[in-house]
């Protein structure tokens, strides 16, 4: 995640990471550091459902 801020430029105002696995309880604590861009963080279950609710596979 710092690499992602640390790259993103001026304009940017969110992120975004998704994984097939979990996030750790660190992960998921950085998302939103103070006066920091926040990241939204998607794990394996979440996407499934989000594929699921978009009717796109299964």
């Amino acid at each position: 995640m710092t690499k992602l801020r640390s790259e993103a430029n001026e304009q940017t105002n969110k992120g975004l990471i998704f994984t097939t696995s979990s996030f750790s309880r660190e992960a998921k604590k950085a998302k939103r550091k103070k006066g920091e861009i926040p990241i939204d963080l998607v794990d394996g279950d979440q996407l499934i459902n989000r594929i699921k609710d978009l009717s796109i596979i299964f």
